[in-house]
């Protein structure tokens, strides 16, 4: 039976089209890309959850007056709000689209680095194809194609590797002039 307040379907529409009998693996690949991308950005809250974390070792706070209670309070409901919006990303839960989003406004006040990577952030969760993956539609496009996977290039990889065996340089630099510096 047809619901006569359903909003009209495009038929152009790719998600339609899968879900009268189209090629779901030919959408989920079309996508797959953007997937990634999103999910990626679920991973660098997560990453900046940690970096928070340990910035506030670092910090100063003797604990005693109540300014040092709001700012510790301020980033422990940071970190726990990059981690729920992070997980959510990861799993393409249509509500962390918009936090995510809403996150990352807040995030452009951090000039100039922050700035250009909450921009990118926004961009592309705000795009039209993270409004595909975010449907529901498109959940059963994932379920239908399990064995379709974004593969990560090897220059990513190296990249990567690069940069961990740097930030790891810099924690142990860090580490053996507190412990070992007279």
């Amino acid at each position: 039976m047809e619901n006569p307040y359903q909003a009209p379907v495009s038929s152009d529409d790719p998600l339609n089209t899968a879900s009268q009998g189209g090629d779901a693996e030919s959408i989920r690949r079309a996508h797959i890309k953007h997937e990634a991308q999103v999910k990626s950005i679920g991973s660098l809250y997560w990453i900046g959850a940690i970096f928070t974390v340990i910035g506030l070792f670092a910090m100063p706070l003797n604990g005693r007056n109540a300014e040092d209670f709001a700012i510790l309070s301020l980033f422990v409901c940071l970190v726990l709000l990059q981690i729920v919006i992070g997980t959510g990303l990861r799993r393409l839960k249509p509500w962390s689209r918009i936090a995510g989003i809403v996150l990352s406004g807040i995030g452009l006040l951090a000039f100039p680095v922050g700035t250009v990577i909450n921009l990118i952030i926004i961009l592309i969760l705000a795009s039209k194809k993270s409004g595909i993956i975010f449907s529901q539609d498109y959940r059963g496009v994932i379920a239908a194609t399990p064995h379709v996977r974004y593969r990560t290039s090897k220059v990513v990889w190296l990249i990567l590797g690069f940069f961990v065996f740097f930030v790891l340089a810099i924690a142990a630099v860090g580490f053996f002039s507190v412990f070992f510096a007279h």
